[in-house]
């Protein structure tokens, strides 16, 4: 072999051993969606406070922990308070009932038998109550006894309890367990046997049962209807170090709907059930940090930003609800705090959607399937919809951000199935806004309502009682449909975005010429917002009256929509930017308050000037979206830093918070505030 041939095999073999490496590399290793998690939710225990014992049966300030789309949930007990008769996770809440069945229904006393004597050994215990993604635990212990309960969801209609007892003294000792529970619900009526408790709610078909392991024999003592005690019946010894474990599992379902699959779990399967379970439920919470955090931003990179971003994982998936009654899709609540939010919400959802296709995007396609299964045959969607399908309001619906959740998903997910389903469904709600509420038919289009209502009206628009809408009135378009007398620069803006994502998510179905129409669209309804709908002399964009298309000239959020949806020009968004920065309107001591501070009704009311994070996240994304990244990022962390609650602390995220100190305000534990806090922290 000559030199120049030797020279020609050593390179050949140098590039084939390079492709091999690349292959190994590129070829063998998981694509970023499917990496294994780094990230370990132990790192984050009660950055969420969940503790406290409800003063009431409807006591909703007292709140809990669900997953799985469950719609019952469990409290802990304040840590380090001394117990006289046993120690249990708190309730159950029943979401379906707005009530909750016992302060705690499953409630453990461990007895110990020492000298032929027997006492109470949980009574000399002291309670630490631990709160971690998607587990609650209890750790109870004394000198010589040590009892760990983790609670975590099998699934909607299934809970788990794991029960491990240490003997943590150096001499040998005999245990023994009772467990007690009692209902506060006038309408459940309990019955127990040796390895079972079931509390059967007389209104409905709903049954919740506990479920104790077989291998531990009780007698069950059940004085009234009210309540029950099983009593173990033999003692166990436990040597020094050693550890007894026990399981419980609880379902709670609609009679009708109970599954056979736990019903016919016993003996050892039962415990290899259970652990499985508990290393399912750990392996998916991870991946959910995991994923989160996965974007590695200035803020995320900081450990009390991380942890901001772990409550509003949290947060979202304490509202998810599985199927249940008319409602087929899952999806999450606004909140779960309170009872009036026991549904689900049209833009509520499309928020949701965007957040949850990061870490869950099975349930983000569940959201979005949820509200389009109510569509009309007008290709209205209902603003709200319940289990009890009775109960939808159809006098309004939302704005329209569906397709922007959709195109978003479909980044995460790369589903182009679900897109091929959903996009006729899209198409058929755009259109439903042209032709019922664009009351002359100009091309730009009013909020309105179903009923002809103003206050119906007025809700559309999401912004309820906005400043901008006192003055309105409604004018009729057809027999089913009315529209406030202006024109909403917010909603045109958002109708423009909508017609960008379809015109991409048209693309990705093959319809080609569908996706050129709506980018001819989309180019012209940008230059009429530009033109018709931003007042030079004040530097904002306003709505404007149908008839004399004068502008309505109250700043609010709505001037600064046109920046996040990319109408603005870059002159229009110069002038935005100035009265978004001055203190005297929106840069408050939490900034983008729902009017301008300048306004004599700034905090007045609901939208009158609290801060609502939807609204913030969309004005710190526009000032980005044109260049602004140091006013962008100074927001973000003003909101989060002084934000009641949040950074640094236990408290809930909340449904709004007061401009001026920062005070939460509303409802608690707020889906949308959670889902735009993790776009935030995405974006920075």
């Amino acid at each position: 072999m000559n030199l120049r041939t030797k020279s020609q095999t050593m390179a050949a073999m140098q590039l084939i051993m390079i492709l091999i490496i690349v292959h190994s590399i590129l070829g063998c290793s998981p694509s970023p969606k499917e990496q294994k998690s780094e990230r370990s939710r132990n790192e984050f225990s009660n950055v969420l406070n969940i503790e406290g014992t409800p003063a009431h049966i409807h006591d909703f300030d007292t709140f809990f922990f669900s997953d799985q789309g469950a719609w019952f949930g469990f409290a802990l007990p304040k840590t380090q308070e001394k117990v006289n008769n046993g120690v249990g996770f708190v309730g159950p809440f029943l979401l379906s009932h707005g009530s909750w069945l016992a302060t705690s229904y499953a409630n453990l006393e461990i007895f110990e038998s020492s000298n032929g004597e027997k006492f109470s050994a949980t009574e000399t215990m002291q309670v630490k109550s631990s709160y971690y993604p998607g587990l609650i635990r209890i750790e109870s212990r004394n000198e010589s006894i040590g009892v760990t309960q983790d609670l975590c969801f099998a699934d909607a209609n299934t809970a788990l309890i794991r029960v491990q007892i240490k003997n943590l003294s150096e001499s040998s000792t005999y245990i023994k367990k009772d467990w007690t529970g009692s209902v506060w619900m006038e309408e459940v009526e309990i019955s127990a046997s040796n390895s079972q408790v079931t509390a059967s709610i007389k209104s409905s078909s709903d049954v919740y049962t506990l479920k104790f392991d077989e291998n531990s024999e009780y007698t069950a003592d059940k004085p009234d209807t009210k309540s029950y005690r099983l009593s173990e019946k033999k003692v166990h010894l436990l040597e020094s170090g050693a550890v007894y474990t026990e399981n419980v599992i609880l379902t709670y379902s609609q009679m009708q709907d109970r599954s056979n699959k736990v019903d016919t779990v016993s003996g050892p399967n039962l415990n290899t059930y259970v652990n499985n379970n508990f290393t399912q439920n750990e392996s998916r919470w991870n991946s959910y940090v995991d994923a989160i955090l996965a974007q590695e931003t200035d803020l995320l990179k900081d450990p009390e930003y991380q942890k901001v971003a772990v409550k509003a994982l949290q947060t979202l998936m304490l509202n998810w609800r599985a199927p249940r009654g008319a409602l087929r899709h899952g999806g999450l609540f606004p909140s779960a705090a309170v009872w009036y939010f026991n549904g689900f919400w049209g833009w509520d959802s499309w928020k949701h959607v965007i957040a949850l296709s990061r870490f869950a995007p099975d349930i983000a396609e569940d959201q979005i399937l949820t509200m389009f299964d109510f569509q009309d045959e007008y290709g209205m969607i209902a603003d709200c919809i319940y289990a009890d399908s009775t109960e939808n309001n159809w006098r309004n619906t939302k704005p329209p951000l569906a397709a922007w959740a959709v195109s978003e998903l479909y980044d995460q997910s790369e589903n182009l199935e679900f897109v091929k389903g959903i996009y006729p469904k899209l198409i058929k709600y755009h259109k439903w806004w042209y032709v019922n509420r664009d009351h002359d038919q100009d091309g730009l289009c009013e909020y309105g309502c179903t009923d002809g209502t103003l206050v119906a009206a007025k809700w559309e628009s999401g912004v309820d009682d906005g400043i901008h809408y006192d003055s309105s009135k409604v004018v009729q378009n057809n027999s089913y449909a009315w529209s406030l007398d202006q024109e909403s620069v917010d909603l045109n803006s958002y109708l423009y975005l909508e017609k960008i994502y379809l015109a991409r998510l048209s693309d990705l179905v093959g319809e080609k010429q569908i996706a050129k129409k709506f980018r001819m669209d989309a180019d012209e309804l940008k230059l009429r917002i530009q033109s018709d709908m931003f007042d030079l002399e004040s530097g904002f964009f306003y709505d404007i009256g149908i008839d004399d298309k004068s502008f309505i000239g109250v700043y609010g959020p709505q001037g600064w929509i046109p920046l996040w949806t990319g109408v603005a020009s870059a002159k229009q968004a110069i002038a935005v930017r100035e009265i978004v920065l001055d203190p005297q309107h929106f840069s408050t001591y939490i900034p983008f308050p729902t009017v301008s501070k300048s306004n004599p009704a700034y905090l007045s009311g609901y939208w009158r000037g609290p801060v609502w994070l939807d609204q913030a996240f969309f004005g710190i994304s526009g000032l980005r979206r044109y260049g602004y990244e140091e006013d962008a990022l100074r927001f973000t962390k003003q909101i989060i830093d002084r934000s009641e609650g949040l950074k640094g602390a236990q408290g809930p995220i909340r449904e709004n918070y007061n401009p001026e100190t920062g005070e939460g305000m509303k409802v608690n534990h707020f889906s949308w505030s959670a889902a735009h806090l993790l776009m935030m922290l995405w974006e920075m």
